[in-house]
């Protein structure tokens, strides 16, 4: 199966809504791709966080608000109870909210972490392979709606290895391939707009850099040290185009 097919299906095959023929299949994609093994994991880890949400309204603020109902109808006994829900209600929401970006983040993390083992295969590491960026830049020229910046930071220890097409939360995107002694970094970049803000700072063995420029969204990864990584993210951005 398709990594597409297999996402359209993920919902009902993790609810138990499948036949077996269709499950065992999706099962076992899941279990030979690191991409969807990762947002299976995710998937499984937000649906134990919505059901483990539990928030109680501090009794100061539903204090607060039974007595402005109380003043509005007096006559009406049920609606500090009505107002304490509501509050209940809203301030779980909010922490939903929150809980949730950072389920988000984590995905991110681990979706990224998938693509790295997946590049790492015999093969998969570059579309094209150059040293050069004014080899690397033009390739990408008609296969993305963008021009990703590419920049040669060899003299800094980081020396370009190539580059590949790759996907960031469903969107296609640009990765840039350098190395650091025997450690891969991989450079994604895709426009901003619409993207997550967010990315945990690592996971499954990687670390994760991520930050914006203008319009473009990067997220540098590797199993590189961290300080390293950060002098990496921090050496690109200073450079010109």
């Amino acid at each position: 199966m398709e990594c597409t097919r297999v996402r359209e299906e993920m919902g009902a095959w993790r609810d138990g809504e499948l036949d077996a023929a269709l499950s065992a299949a999706v099962a076992s994609h899941v279990a030979g791709c690191a991409s969807c093994s990762a947002l299976a994991r995710a998937q499984a880890w937000l649906g134990d966080a919505v059901r483990d949400v539990s928030f109680e309204a501090p009794p100061r603020l539903a204090a607060r608000i039974a007595s402005l109902t109380r003043r509005r109808r007096p006559r009406t006994p049920v609606l500090p109870w009505a107002a304490s829900a509501a509050a209940a209600f809203l301030l779980g929401m909010g922490l939903m909210a929150y809980r949730g970006r950072s389920i988000r983040a984590d995905a991110l993390a681990a979706e990224l972490a998938g693509n790295q083992v997946r590049a790492l295969q015999p093969g998969k590491l570059v579309d094209v392979p150059s040293t050069d960026r004014h080899t690397v830049k033009p390739w990408f020229g008609g296969k993305l709606d963008f021009s990703p910046p590419v920049k040669d930071l060899a003299a800094e220890g980081f020396p370009l290895l190539g580059g590949r097409l790759d996907a960031v939360a469903g969107r296609p995107a640009a990765a840039l391939v350098y190395t650091r002694r025997r450690h891969v970094i991989s450079l994604y970049i895709c426009p901003a707009a619409g993207m997550p803000e967010t990315v945990s700072s690592g996971r499954n063995g990687f670390h994760v850099r991520h930050w914006r420029d203008g319009e473009m969204a990067y997220w540098a990864v590797s199993d590189l040290d961290p300080a390293e990584l950060e002098r990496f993210a921090q050496l690109f951005r200073s450079r010109p185009s």
